[in-house]
């Protein structure tokens, strides 16, 4: 289909590798924690909660984040070395601080399991403070920054190398919480999030990122655990972006929009299937290829020890 979000969240390359592998270690009086190791970022900064009923990449961590450095950040399919520490200064209170190797894997040779750590290849450093008002409601924000040199978008110049940027970062902002409260024991119900992010524009195609929607649990009278969503994920790109492609005779659109709905059907708590509805609007901004419509699937058994 041509999109620059991917439609789906598991899509990945092939290849055998080591996925996580770390220590942690608890402060006092269960202050916070500290991690070392092969490290999923996403799985501690920038989680979208809600929106894990989603197949949409962009409703696991925002698309602006995720397409930043040399072949992302260190999420999913290639982490990377890290060290992460989580505080928790007081009650409802979260903060976190991590760096990572500043390239994750090899992008060249994406299927390789590759660590490598260089002083080119640079780290990202990354902070984020969260707020819980019970269950409720959650707000985070965060920041990030590489601290290589990274390549001109708008560097037009016939010859020689291209310019260059020192560092790439941005920022981002979530919120989210209950809308409607459920049934009797207050279990599901509707819940809804919002999530906005900006990125360097001068390095970055996609510059900035808005998606949110909506989540009810138990729509379905005898259904407890039926899940029903709607949600949009907007990537947009950059001037910057579009005018290097003006340079190449081509054009982009301003962003990329896709909407998805999706059904999640209980049968029992080890087995589940999700039906999936996704219109893609302007794949990857370029001009030449058609709005996409994605129909989908999921079966998931889940087995417990």
């Amino acid at each position: 289909m041509g999109d620059i979000q991917t439609a789906s969240n598991i899509d990945a390359f092939g290849g055998t590798r080591i996925y996580e592998a770390w220590v942690s270690h608890e402060l006092p009086a269960e202050r916070g924690v500290v991690k070392a190791g092969i490290v999923d970022l996403n799985s501690e900064f920038d989680p979208q909660e809600t929106a894990a009923l989603f197949m949409n990449s962009a409703h696991g961590i925002g698309s602006e984040f995720s397409h930043t450095g040399l072949g992302g950040p260190s999420i999913y399919p290639t982490p990377a070395l890290g060290l992460t520490l989580l505080d928790k200064p007081a009650e409802g209170w979260s903060l976190r601080g991590g760096i990572f190797d500043g390239v994750a894997g090899d992008p060249n040779h994406p299927r390789r399991f590759a660590i490598k750590l260089s002083a080119r290849d640079g780290a990202l450093l990354i902070g984020q403070a969260e707020r819980r008002f019970g269950d409720a409601l959650r707000v985070e924000g965060g920041a990030y920054l590489y601290t290589a040199r990274f390549d001109s978008l708008d560097d037009f110049t016939p010859v020689g190398a291209p310019r260059k940027h020192d560092g790439d970062g941005g920022i981002y902002g979530l919120i989210e919480g209950k809308i409607r409260p459920g049934g009797e024991g207050g279990e599901g119900g509707l819940n809804g999030w919002l999530r906005a992010g900006s990125a360097n524009d001068d390095i970055n195609r996609i510059a900035d990122y808005f998606g949110g929607g909506l989540v009810y649990t138990g729509i379905v009278p005898g259904r407890p655990k039926d899940e029903a969503g709607l949600a949009i994920a907007r990537a947009g790109f950059g001037s910057p972006a579009r005018e290097a492609a003006e340079v190449t005779g081509s054009s982009l659109h301003r962003a990329e929009t896709t909407l998805e709905a999706t059904y999640r059907v209980a049968f029992r708590d080890w087995l589940t299937l999700q039906p999936d509805v996704q219109y893609v609007v302007h794949p990857d901004g370029l001009p030449n290829v058609r709005n996409a419509l994605v129909i989908g699937v999921r079966l998931v058994l889940t087995t417990t020890r």
